[in-house]
């Protein structure tokens, strides 16, 4: 992580952004029978508990950089 906070802040949306794609990925992977019902929702809840831990952080980057 980035000592400056703005860039920090940036680093990470940008992990949102990759584990919302591979939560879609995931998914698709799911809807064609790649992966077992009991995978998906391992995989789904730690990708799920991930992008919580970033969006926290990112609130409280956007609280520290006062940005919104």
């Amino acid at each position: 992580m980035s000592d400056d906070p703005e860039e920090a802040l940036k680093q990470l949306q940008r992990r949102k952004e990759e584990l919302t794609k591979r939560i879609e990925e995931l998914q698709e992977q799911h809807e064609r029978g790649l992966i077992s019902d009991q995978d998906y929702e391992e995989r789904l809840k730690e990708l799920e508990r991930e992008v919580v831990e970033v969006m926290d952080r990112i609130v409280q980057m956007e609280f520290l950089t006062g940005y919104r």
